[in-house]
């Protein structure tokens, strides 16, 4: 097994995250990551009924809230808030 220098590392991490940013971007609608991300920085101060009730953790109401899209992308939606936003949102 070769051992990674700390650049090799680095590489190699930057490289794994931009493959899943590529896989946020062609999973959940670019309406909702804009939406998430303004919210996350302040620039929006509300967002609509279905992610308010993901970042409420209420599973019922994000469901009933959701189009198809998101209802199939939910657990993606979920894995990019808890590793993407900052966690003081």
């Amino acid at each position: 097994m070769k051992t990674m220098t700390l650049q090799e590392a680095q590489s190699e991490h930057e490289e794994a995250k931009k493959r899943q940013d590529k896989f946020y971007r062609d999973t959940i609608s670019p309406t909702l990551l804009v939406s998430l991300n303004e919210w996350a920085t302040k620039e929006r101060p509300y967002l609509g009924h279905f992610l308010t009730a993901v970042l409420e953790n209420n599973l019922h109401g994000a469901f009933s809230r959701a189009d198809d899209r998101s209802r199939e992308s939910l657990y993606t939606i979920c894995q990019y808030i808890y590793n993407r936003l900052p966690s003081v949102c």
